[in-house]
């Protein structure tokens, strides 16, 4: 599956369950997706395979907002999202 259709997939369920909204921006390295969850705010750089890193920028870009109090991470399915989403709930 490509990585926009994997977006697309995670919006969809991740606006069931909160605010989620696809970035479209200028500055490269950018997180793909910002939402909005149990109070918190967070950032998911999607990939489309899960043995696929984020580049040293994208790296980079998600320590600043764990920096901040957001969270950060990559994922390439719902399921590693709900993984993610379990702790988040725990904190």
């Amino acid at each position: 599956m490509k990585e926009q259709e994997k977006q697309k997939k995670l919006l969809d369920y991740l606006n069931t369950i909160g605010y989620a909204v696809k970035v479209v921006a200028s500055k490269a390295g950018e997180p793909d997706i910002h939402f909005c969850f149990n109070g918190k705010f967070i950032a998911i750089e999607v990939k489309k395979s899960s043995k696929i890193n984020p580049s040293k920028l994208q790296e980079f870009k998600m320590s600043k907002i764990r920096q901040n109090g957001g969270i950060a991470f990559k994922a390439s399915s719902i399921e590693e999202v709900k993984q993610q989403l379990a702790l988040v709930k725990n904190w």
